[in-house]
């Protein structure tokens, strides 16, 4: 789950680089020390790569035991430059949303709003939910 909700919601949607050597890319040549932006956002959602990619299915998360050949599931970047703090973020949102789901049940007052904006760098929820907590271990 936390996975997929990396895959279409990324904290960072665009991530700074700069190229070491030259290089092409679609037919077009890259000079050495040009600096880029990788929109990880549009790769994470990229048909050619993803089955439905607009479609929330952690169950696409469940079965890979194996590394793609492809590196497509980037929400903290790859490689040298990757987050280095993306395992440990990971985990302890996981084990968050873990404990909440066994502990309470959640109630999401109105309809639960999707739509992002910018803020800075990091994408956010434009229309913060309202969401109440029920205790459920006495």
């Amino acid at each position: 789950v936390v996975k997929e909700t990396l895959r279409l919601h990324p904290p960072g949607p665009l991530l700074p680089r700069e190229v070491q050597q030259a290089c092409e890319v679609g037919g077009f040549v890259i000079p050495e020390r040009t600096a880029l932006i990788v929109n990880v956002y549009q790769i994470m959602r990229d048909p050619e790569v993803w089955e439905n990619p607009l479609i929330f299915a952690p169950e696409r998360f469940v079965a890979s035991t194996e590394r793609d050949k492809v590196i497509k599931h980037v929400p903290f970047g790859s490689g040298r430059r990757a987050c280095p703090g993306a395992v440990l973020g990971t985990t302890v949102v996981a084990t968050a949303v873990a404990i909440l789901v066994h502990g309470f049940d959640l109630v999401i007052e109105g309809a639960l709003n999707m739509e992002e904006h910018l803020e800075g760098a990091v994408l956010a929820m434009a229309h913060s939910p309202k969401i109440s907590l029920a205790t459920r271990l006495e």
